[in-house]
């Protein structure tokens, strides 16, 4: 109830004394929502921005104007700064794409190079079995010859 000394408030009072009280709540619940995604970024865009409301106090339209003005910059103030915010993210995703992609190539040369080995390995396997049955089938020769030749002789 109003004390007998104030005069009644005219409709146009009450009705800009409501809308500031639901400005009031609504930035209230916006904070606590930034709040929830990122603190420092909810100080920063809502920095003393609600205004502590008294229940006696009126605000004029000089207020109402100046408090709509704070609103649109700091709106602004807070998409730029959630551009940032959100641009940096797309930087770092695609960063990470990229030292992905990078792995991924890394990863693929090493195994085009681990087959590359793999396959002078089994290549130098084979030519030295082969120089050893070579050897072998020599050694063989020359044993079979000195054996015709021992015959000879005899």
């Amino acid at each position: 109830m109003l004390p007998s000394s104030q005069k009644p408030l005219s409709t146009e009072e009450l009705m800009n004394a409501r809308i500031q009280q639901k400005y009031t709540e609504r930035m209230k619940k916006t904070y606590e929502i930034l709040q929830l995604f990122n603190a420092n970024l909810a100080d920063e865009v809502f920095d003393n921005f609600i205004p502590k409301v008294e229940k006696s106090s009126i605000f004029d339209q000089r207020d109402l104007s100046a408090i709509k003005i704070q609103k649109v910059v700091k709106g602004f103030l807070a998409r730029k700064k959630y551009q940032e915010l959100l641009y940096e993210h797309y930087m770092q995703e695609e960063e990470k794409g990229l030292v992905r992609e990078r792995m991924r190539m890394e990863e693929g040369l090493i195994m085009l190079e681990n087959v590359r080995l793999e396959e002078n390995i089994k290549e130098k396997q084979f030519l030295l079995k082969q120089q050893g049955l070579e050897k072998n089938w020599a050694a063989t020769v020359i044993q079979r010859r000195y054996r015709n030749y021992k015959r000879q002789e005899n």
